[in-house]
């Protein structure tokens, strides 16, 4: 098997969506927007070898004006297989993920472990911060690590070089972390002493300055936080795994997913959502669409193209620079898994 990403030209006049099967059996769908009459592209990661045979069904979601297919084109896929590149040794602790420049991978130890341990890409491990507990982080421009400190309640920033500060404190129970391009800090708050009642996402600017940045409208036990290159703000919530578009503020659900939601990434137009409680790694379009994108719900440690690979329980994962390899922590393990175009 191997993963190709489907690319469907069309045009149409609503919102919908296009079923993909492979053999008869289901393999995704193509998310369709109102293109206003001219035509736009929608593509689908489906595994496939040679002979088999691939369909384009009627639509999955009603549409009451025709949909015109212009082409459909394969192409690689980015992400055609999972591997293991490291034991970290943080079995059932692990709680964040970062890539920094150069490639180098930063896992956290979550509220039950003290370090921060760096990873290169070659699976060689370091201690890189030790002495506090770690959740979310994330890099700024600068290099520097910054870290959300369940236990104490604070945001700790770490320089290239390692040393620690705090960079904001007294928060309720702070989890996840995104920096943006002007190097804001963006602080998702699940609730302090595991409460969950967390409801709310901060901005601290480069100087210290801490704001609410969004608030209240189905925010709950807040955690996954990230950002696409449009400007767009997104945030999860735990329990039930719903994803919110929080631009400038505005709380708007972008979609639900099935369960629990930790960490979450996003690359090229799709955000990544780790369900730890059923073992699958779901994918996000900025529409809306929700799709299966690695695992089933046998929890199991398995390697290789993207149709059979498995996980224990994966709850965090994190891009590299050029959004080529995607970095997965299975929390229950401690396994560092990486998912990139390598051969299966």
């Amino acid at each position: 098997l191997e993963a190709k990403a489907l690319i469907l030209a069309y045009r149409t006049d609503t919102a919908g969506s296009l079923a993909v099967t492979v053999n008869g059996g289901d393999a995704g769908k193509f998310t369709l927007r109102p293109t206003a009459g001219v035509y736009a592209t929608s593509s689908a990661v489906v595994s496939v070898t040679a002979g088999d045979v691939i369909a384009i069904v009627n639509p999955t979601t009603g549409g009451v004006t025709e949909t015109y297919i212009d082409y459909v084109d394969f192409t690689d896929s980015p992400f055609k297989a999972v591997s293991t590149l490291a034991a970290t040794g943080l079995a059932n602790t692990t709680d964040g993920i970062a890539v920094d420049a150069n490639g180098d991978i930063y896992v956290s130890g979550g509220p039950g472990a003290q370090n921060i341990v760096r990873v290169t890409p070659e699976g060689e491990m370091s201690v890189f911060a030790a002495g506090f507990n770690t959740n979310g982080s994330y890099f700024d421009s600068h290099g520097n690590l910054f870290v959300a400190n369940y236990n104490e309640s604070s945001v700790r920033k770490i320089t290239p070089e390692g040393v620690v500060t705090t960079f904001a404190s007294s928060l309720d129970g702070p989890a996840g972390v995104w920096v943006d391009p002007n190097d804001n800090v963006f602080v998702s708050l699940f609730g302090a002493n595991f409460s969950g009642v967390g409801a709310t996402v901060l901005k601290i600017t480069p100087d210290g300055v801490v704001s609410t940045y969004a608030t209240g409208g189905g925010l709950q036990d807040v955690i996954g936080i990230v950002g696409d290159e449009n400007g767009r703000v997104y945030a999860s919530n735990w329990a039930a795994g719903s994803l919110f578009d929080i631009t400038d503020g505005n709380v708007n659900v972008l979609a639900a997913t099935v369960g629990r939601t930790n960490m979450i990434c996003y690359s090229n137009g799709y955000i990544y959502m780790p369900g730890p409680a059923d073992a699958l790694i779901h994918r996000v379009s900025l529409e809306g669409a929700v799709e299966t994108f690695i695992g089933t719900t046998t929890r199991q440690t398995i390697d290789g193209p993207l149709a059979i690979a498995d996980f224990e329980r994966p709850n965090s994962c994190a891009f590299t620079p050029d959004g080529t390899i995607m970095y997965v922590m299975d929390r229950d393990n401690g396994l560092l898994r990486k998912v990139d175009a390598g051969t299966p």
